[in-house]
């Protein structure tokens, strides 16, 4: 800076060189404290943030709904697992995995997908869930006299 003002002018290696000088004095003023406070024996270690452990290839639990007999009222029938059941629609046969459980989200796909039954009584739903049986045993039924016959 100095420079400049006797000279009036400025070269662009005079800013460099008096801000790399600057960032030297700054580095020294914070150092040069905590080196006279600590003993001889002991030597300054910069700090490295820990990453957290990775999860790669372990099982994360995650929460399992189950299914409640008032989820009927929007549709839905539970199958598969007792435990972490999914939930299939009576109206279009489509299987929801059990994170959908959540009433909301079953609200959301009656009212998305079947907009004319979503103020339909739940004796509606209970006869489709009927054929719905009915039409599950038939097939279960059929399929093993075909096993049989091969």
């Amino acid at each position: 800076m100095d420079r400049w003002l006797e000279n009036g002018s400025l070269k662009k290696t005079d800013v460099v060189s008096s801000n790399a000088e600057i960032a030297e004095s700054k580095d020294t003023a914070i150092l040069e404290p905590a080196m006279q406070s600590t003993s001889s024996s002991v030597q300054l270690q910069p700090h490295l943030p820990t990453l957290p452990s990775s999860n790669f290839g372990q099982v994360v639990s995650t929460k399992r709904r189950k299914y409640d007999t008032s989820y009927l009222s929007f549709g839905f029938n539970s199958t598969g697992n007792e435990e972490a059941p999914d939930a299939v629609c009576l109206l279009c046969n489509k299987i929801l995995a059990n994170s959908s459980l959540a009433p909301t989200k079953l609200l959301r796909h009656l009212e998305k997908n079947h907009p004319t039954d979503k103020g339909k009584d739940i004796s509606f739903f209970k006869r489709k869930l009927e054929s719905h049986n009915k039409s599950r045993s038939f097939m279960k039924k059929k399929n093993s006299k075909q096993i049989i016959k091969r």
